[in-house]
């Protein structure tokens, strides 16, 4: 092997290693967020050209979501198709929905509007995920399924401080994906 070859060789085995390696870590910790809350838990990066979420991680205990809800919660949503991250990301707010049995919020997507009525989704709360040059480089979500109470302000605090947590280690995965 030619040292051109050694160095390319080297330097593919390193990115896909470190890519790989951030993204379990962000999953484990993703991971904890879920058994601190209890909730369904999703975390998202924002795609380098900002029109983006591809998906870094997605937790919930119950077998039956887990295997029918990830097509949905491992889908690339569009940032101005989704109205939720939409305001997060571009408004850089924290958004809190309740959602009584039978009602939806109004800023939803139509997949969204799937994902809520079909999975008896009952609240959710958004948070941006601030990087080191004060930008936003990705979204944190809870999700609470099938109990009808709002999240709080404490649940907010929590995620928060989650999405502050973790926002070095997306900020990295963001600037080291290729999209």
């Amino acid at each position: 092997m030619t040292v051109d070859a050694a160095r390319e060789w080297l330097l593919q085995k390193v990115a896909t290693t470190r890519e790989q390696r951030l993204s379990e870590l962000l999953r484990e910790l993703l991971e904890q967020l879920f058994l601190a809350t209890s909730e369904g838990a999703s975390l998202r990066r924002l795609s380098g050209d900002g029109l983006r979420l591809p998906p870094v991680a997605w937790y919930h205990p119950h077998q039956e979501l887990r295997d029918s809800v990830p097509r949905i919660m491992e889908a690339t949503a569009a940032v101005e198709d989704s109205g939720t991250w939409r305001s997060v990301v571009r408004e850089r707010q924290v958004i809190r929905y309740h959602v009584p049995s039978g009602r939806l919020p109004v800023d939803v997507s139509a997949v969204q509007s799937e994902v809520l009525t079909r999975y008896r989704v009952r609240a959710g709360i958004a948070a941006p995920v601030i990087g080191s040059a004060d930008e936003v480089v990705g979204g944190v979500a809870l999700i609470r399924f099938g109990v009808d109470a709002p999240f709080t302000d404490r649940d907010e605090e929590l995620l928060t401080t989650f999405a502050a947590e973790v926002s070095g280690l997306v900020d990295v995965l963001r600037r080291i994906v290729t999209d």
